[in-house]
């Protein structure tokens, strides 16, 4: 897909600034796949400086005076990551999750209080199935349910000593239409890759960089 940079090679403008002013020109436009920015680099009276497309629009719009030339419009090309980066970046995405559930499944793991209270919920939560299944007696029920509840507010009460909650236990899930995979059942991508794309585009370079350096040994 190509865009048309919103600034011209050769604009240039009267700013002034905080009671000062002076001629800015752009020298070079550019665009930066990384993450999706136009980049120009600008003469300020003789001085160069970089500015992302709404930086500069900032200066313009709060400081022009008028405009002195017009310059030359150009196109840049904004790249596609191929499927095989996608889906990369969201095997990470997914990796990354499952680390952390791992490190706090470890944690949990090694204290005893949690470990007790758990197969009590287990035990608790088997015994009011089987009694509802069976249609047991009411009250009986009503105190397993009982029980159950202050079993769990013991976990909660440990799990805010390890600075969780029930809820950080679960597994997250992004996007639950593509199930954080990238791609949709019937093999399109899925609308969440465009709300991903500024990080997909930096994890394409960063695996563009591990091959060179790969490569350069």
């Amino acid at each position: 897909m190509y865009k048309t940079f919103e600034y011209a090679v050769g604009d240039s403008w009267l700013v002034g600034m905080y009671g000062n002013k002076a001629v800015y020109t752009i020298k070079k436009a550019e665009f930066r796949a990384r993450d999706r920015k136009e980049i120009y680099t600008v003469d300020v009276d003789g001085t160069l400086f970089k500015y992302t497309r709404n930086r500069l629009h900032f200066i313009l719009h709060l400081g022009v005076f008028k405009k002195l030339k017009s310059g030359t419009y150009s196109k840049y090309k904004i790249p596609e990551p191929p499927a095989s980066v996608i889906r990369g970046y969201y095997a990470q995405m997914r990796a990354k999750e499952a680390a952390r559930l791992e490190r706090m499944n470890e944690k949990l793991g090694a204290d005893a209080r949690y470990q007790k209270i758990q197969q009590e919920i287990s035990v608790l939560s088997h015994d009011i199935a089987k009694a509802e299944f069976n249609r047991g007696d009411a009250f009986e029920i009503r105190i397993l349910k009982t029980k159950l509840d202050a079993a769990k507010r013991e976990r909660a009460a440990i799990l805010t000593l390890f600075g969780m909650d029930q809820a950080a236990m679960q597994k997250k899930v992004q996007c639950k239409a593509c199930g954080d995979m990238g791609y949709l059942p019937n093999g399109k991508p899925c609308e969440c890759v465009e709300k991903h794309l500024s990080k997909i585009m930096e994890y394409w370079e960063k695996s563009k960089d591990e091959k060179g350096e790969r490569k350069a040994r």
